[in-house]
C-alpha cells in the first residue's frame, strides 16, 4: 500500500488525510507524539481515509512527521497484524511575512492528469494548494471521493498545506451521504476559519445549487437550514474578529467558497429561476463581509470562468466589495486554474492551464486596510 498523505488545513489544526487500500491500524508521529486515528477509543480501520487532527504549531515547529501502519485482521480475540511499515515526510509550514504563492484549482470534473498538470505551476515555490469544489463530477464511487486527495498529493507530496472545499457535485452519487468521510471537516463541518502565515481564510459551504426540493435531488439533501447555521457561524466569527481576522499577525483576508454566493445566478434568456436561490441569506453574507470582515479578495469556483470580477460585473450582483477571483474552467481536454501571488499588499494573479500557458494576468491592489472598505 502506498502512503499518500495530504495535510489539510482546518481551524487552528492539520487534518492530515491518508488514503487507503486495506484495513490498516495508522498513527502519525510528530516529533516524538503519536495521533491516532480512533472513535471513542477504538483505532479505526475500516475507512478509505485515515484521519489524523494535529495542532497547527506542532506541525509548523517540528517540519516533519511520520506515519506508520499495520496491516489488521481483526478477531473477537487475539486479532493478528503483519509487519508495520512506516514512512516519513518533511513539512513546509506557510512562515514567510510576504509573498505568499497559493494555486487555486475548481471544477476539475475528473480531469485527474490535468489538475495535477496545472497545479504544478509553482513548482518547489509553492506555498498552499487550494482544491475548491467539483474537482470529481459525483461521488458515485469510491474513486470519484478519493480524486481530491489523490491530485492533492500529487501536487504536494504531503510536505505543504492545502484548503480543500466540496462543490455542489462532490453531493450527488452514491457516496454523497457519506462525504464527510473523504474530505477535511472542521467540527465536523465544511466550513470553518484557517490561518496560515499572514492570510487568514474564511471558507464557506453553499451545498447545492437549487433548492431542496428540487426535483433533481429527490428529496435527499436539506440546506436551507445548514446555511442558516452558516450565518449564525459568520455572526460568532465577528464576534471573535479580536483573534480571527483582527490578529495582529493577519495580513490579508480572504474568502473561499465553491459556489460565488455574491452571484445572482439568472438566466433571463432562458426564463431558468431554479439556480436563484437563497436571495436573503446570500445577501445577508455579503453584507456580513463588507461591513465587519473587509476580507481582500475572495476565491471562488463554480460557473467555469477565469477572470477577476468587480462589482459592476454580471458575476456579483449583490455588491460584494472585494475583488471576487474566479478561479477554474475545465476545457474539453485541458483544466484551467490560478496562480496567485501576495506581495507588498497586493495579489499578482496568473491564469493558467495544464501546459503552464499564461493566459491572463493582472494586479489587483489590496485594501482592507483602508477606512471605509475595499476599494477597487
Amino acid at each position: 500500500m502506498n502512503v499518500c498523505p495530504v495535510v489539510c488545513a482546518v481551524g487552528s489544526s492539520y487534518m492530515i488525510c491518508v488514503p487507503v487500500s486495506a484495513k490498516v491500524l495508522m498513527s502519525v508521529f510528530v516529533d516524538g507524539e503519536e495521533y491516532t486515528n480512533n472513535k471513542c477509543g477504538v483505532k479505526i480501520s475500516s475507512c478509505w481515509v485515515q484521519k489524523f487532527v494535529i495542532p497547527q504549531e506542532k506541525l509548523d515547529r517540528a517540519k516533519a512527521y511520520t506515519v506508520t501502519y499495520e496491516i489488521i485482521y481483526r478477531e473477537a480475540y487475539c486479532s493478528k497484524k503483519e509487519k508495520p511499515v512506516s514512512e516519513s515526510f518533511s513539512f513546509n509550514p506557510v512562515e514567510k511575512k510576504d509573498d505568499i504563492r497559493i494555486y487555486h484549482l475548481s471544477d476539475v470534473h475528473g480531469k485527474k492528469a490535468s489538475a495535477i498538470k496545472a497545479g504544478g505551476y509553482f513548482g518547489e515555490a509553492l506555498d498552499l494548494l487550494i482544491l475548491n469544489g467539483d474537482i470529481s463530477s459525483s461521488t458515485q464511487t469510491v474513486s470519484e471521493s478519493l480524486l481530491p486527495l489523490k491530485i492533492a498529493f500529487a501536487i504536494t507530496k504531503g510536505e505543504r498545506p492545502c484548503i480543500i472545499t466540496r462543490g455542489n457535485h462532490d453531493l450527488r452519487g452514491k457516496y454523497a451521504e457519506r462525504i464527510g468521510e473523504f474530505y477535511p471537516l472542521c467540527n465536523e463541518k465544511f466550513y470553518y476559519t484557517v490561518k496560515l502565515g499572514p492570510v487568514w481564510f474564511l471558507v464557506l459551504d453553499c451545498g447545492e445549487d437549487k433548492n431542496d426540493d428540487h426535483r433533481e435531488y429527490a428529496g435527499t439533501i436539506a440546506f436551507h437550514k445548514y446555511r442558516q447555521e452558516e450565518t449564525a457561524f459568520i455572526h460568532d466569527v465577528i464576534r471573535r474578529s479580536a483573534e480571527e481576522y483582527e490578529n495582529d499577525g493577519v495580513k490579508y483576508r480572504c474568502v473561499v467558497s465553491h459556489i460565488p454566493f455574491m452571484h445572482t445566478d439568472y438566466n433571463p434568456e432562458r426564463g431558468i429561476h431554479e439556480f436563484d436561490i437563497e436571495i436573503d441569506t446570500y445577501t445577508e453574507w455579503v453584507r456580513l463581509l463588507n461591513e465587519r470582515v473587509r476580507p481582500d479578495f475572495g476565491l471562488f469556483g463554480h460557473v467555469h470562468q477565469v477572470c477577476v470580477v468587480t462589482d459592476s460585473e454580471k458575476y456579483n450582483q449583490k455588491g460584494f466589495r472585494a475583488p471576487v477571483i474566479l478561479g477554474g474552467e475545465p476545457g474539453s481536454e485541458s483544466v484551467e486554474g490560478c496562480a496567485l501571488t501576495l506581495k507588498n499588499n497586493k495579489a499578482e494573479i496568473v491564469f493558467s492551464d495544464d501546459k503552464k500557458n499564461i493566459l491572463t494576468s493582472e494586479t489587483v491592489h489590496l485594501s482592507h486596510f483602508i477606512p471605509g472598505g475595499n476599494c477597487i
